[in-house]
This record gives structure tokens, sequence and C-alpha cells, in this order.
């Protein structure tokens, strides 16, 4: 036992069967960017022009808005200098800092100004958390610092003892808060292998006090460093290589695989869109390995979702697409489906809606 890490992850955690999965949808409820709105703010930076052909590509319709795939053109393409790709990088980091500047307004209100009451939100969460016997466990995919301003979620395995008193001087000191622009140092692969697992049981002990659910984030977030020195939020085409290339996000990419791959996992995913490839291949693996089950909260309608994620991207209405498989499948696993905004669920003059009631029968 006292050979094991959680790199080479011997340890199996019983996860329960209730699971969270977040998307860029879920924080739009709360003043987050989606996609398109991503693009506009990148877009719209003053920096950008600065940048001629970058600028060009933000309006070359056969790009289709796509801020994350031009943003893998600039920064893996030959034809952008090195001094042009850090400037670039530069005006994304600022595009979500504003975003969560935005996000973290009101930060301990239980009433925010968009309407949502986060005490009924919390209550229906701790559907998710830990039980007597298993280990509650909610996924993002926002580098957004929600959870950890407004609910004081901390990502799993947030330990200064990774690093040795070198390394802290390297880089500046560790900062275990995230309300501030400190980096987020992670550790690299020999850190990580020495996180034991005595010290994994620890954790999980140390996070059931605090707020009793395990928080990963699977594509980084920001203000997250790589154990290399840059910025470790998860963007653009190569996305699955990209996180198994960082040990503490590989280690998150294989929990949630291994989650999903237990029998008749009820999987509630808000504000996800389908849209990335090796999350969907996970999906799929369970749904036809262990018969995962998913719910789904999205504003869009049921019939253009089913439209959507069953055809290639990008789907366009009353076009010839062609049919995405792991889409057919996907949709065909669907148990519920509400097409409507966290607000509508959980409004602000905090009464119990019949959509809130519901999703609590489904998961309590």
């Amino acid at each position: 036992m006292e050979g094991c890490s959680v790199n080479k992850t011997c340890m199996d955690l019983n996860y329960r069967k209730n699971m969270l999965l977040f998307g860029a949808g879920f924080t739009a409820n709360f003043g987050g960017f989606l996609a398109r709105e991503m693009w506009v703010k990148i877009f719209n930076n003053p920096d950008l022009n600065q940048l001629t052909k970058a600028k060009e590509l933000f309006k070359n319709s056969e790009k289709k808005f796509d801020f994350e795939n031009i943003f893998s053109e600039i920064i893996l393409g030959d034809g952008y200098s090195s001094d042009d790709k850090t400037k670039f990088e530069k005006i994304i980091i600022e595009t979500y800092i504003s975003m969560q500047l935005i996000i973290g307004q009101g930060e301990n209100q239980i009433i925010d100004s968009w309407g949502v009451n986060q005490e009924e939100l919390k209550d229906f969460l701790s559907l998710f958390f830990f039980n007597e016997e298993r280990v509650g466990v909610c996924f993002t995919l926002n580098q957004d610092l929600f959870f950890e301003q407004k609910f004081g979620w901390q990502p799993f395995i947030s330990k200064t003892k990774w690093f040795s008193q070198e390394r802290l001087k390297q880089c500046g000191g560790y900062k275990i808060s995230y309300s501030n622009r400190d980096p987020h140092i992670l550790p690299n692969h020999d850190e990580l292998n020495r996180f034991s697992e005595v010290e994994l049981v620890t954790e999980l002990e140390s996070v059931k006090k605090q707020h009793n659910i395990l928080y990963m984030k699977l594509h980084g977030s920001l203000g997250w460093v790589s154990s290399d020195g840059t910025s470790r939020m998860i963007i653009g085409k190569n996305k699955k290589s990209d996180i198994e290339k960082e040990p503490l996000l590989n280690f998150y990419f294989q929990e949630f695989k291994k989650s999903l791959n237990q029998e008749e996992v009820r999987l509630l995913l808000v504000g996800y869109g389908f849209r990335d490839e090796h999350i969907n291949e996970c999906l799929v693996n369970a749904i036809d390995s262990k018969k995962l089950k998913l719910y789904i909260i999205s504003p869009e309608s049921p019939e253009l979702f089913q439209a959507r994620i069953t055809h290639k991207y990008p789907y366009l209405p009353g076009a010839l697409s062609e049919i995405d498989n792991n889409g057919v499948k996907i949709w065909n696993a669907v148990e519920g489906f509400f097409p409507n905004t966290i607000r509508e669920i959980f409004p602000r003059d905090g009464r119990k809606t019949n959509l809130a009631e519901t999703l609590i029968k489904i998961f309590k």
C-alpha cells in the first residue's frame, strides 16, 4: 500500500451513482461567456488589432466563428511568431479574467444579480455529495472560479507538500487562495507520484469535512500554471493530448472515465454542448458497457438539441449534415431533458418549482 500513488491510480475510489458534469452553459447562468460570446470578447479586444493576421482569421467565415479552433491555428501554426503567440495568449487570459470579474460579483450573496437562489441550488447539489459509503464527485469543463468563490469548493488534491522549498522559491511561493490572481502551480509527474495512498485518504477526509464533494477541473483553470511554467487551461483542438501531458489533469481524466464505468451511473450534465470528442468518447464507452444514463439541463429545445448532437459539427438546420453515430448513442441514453435555465429551476423568490421537484425526485 505504501508504494501506491495518485499517479499510478492504484486506489479505486468508490463513487456515487449520481454524478455531475458542468460545461460553459452552467456559468452562463451567472454571467459566464458561451463560445460565441468568447469570440466577440476576443475580437473586440483592441490589442488584437496589433495582430493583423489573427484579426483576419477571426473574420474568416470558414472558421465558423469557433474561437477554440482559431486558438489552435494561431498557437500551433507555423505562420505566427512566438511574440505574436504570446500576445494572443495574453488576450485569451484577459478575456477569462474579465469573465471571472463578472461571475464573481456579489460573491457571498444568497440571491445573486442573475436571479438564481444559490441556497436552493446548493441544497439540490447536496444530492451528489459524499454519503456513508460512496464518494460524491463533480467534474467540470469550465476554467472559471464560480464554485471556488461562491461555494468554497477547492479542486481535489491541492496540497503544498507536492513542492520542495526550491520549487516554491522558483515560482514565487505557493498560494492556495483562488480569490486573487496568484498562480496555482501544478505538480509535475514526480511530485504527483509522491502523493501516497495514505495521503490520498487523508485528502478525502479533508474534502468531506470542508465541502463534501470531489471537485475536478478536467480542462484546467484560470490561474493554474503547469509545472513547465505555461498557463494551464485546455483550449483548442488537441484537448485530449494536452490533458494527458499534464499529470494532475490526466489523473482527473482517468478518474472521470473510471467513475462513469460503474453500473448504471446517472450523470447530470448542465450546460455541456457535446462538442468535445474526448468527453463524448468517454460517455459513449460507458453507455455501451455500463448503461450510463444521462440527464441534461440545456435551454435549447429538445428538437434542436437532438438534431444538433446526432449530426456532425457544425449542424446547420435545413442542410444535409452527416450523422454522428456517437451522438445518436448519446441521445438514446438520455433519460431526462430539461430545456431550462438554472434561474427557471431555482428562481430568485426561493419557491420550489415543479422542475426542481422533478430533479430532486430523480436524484434523491
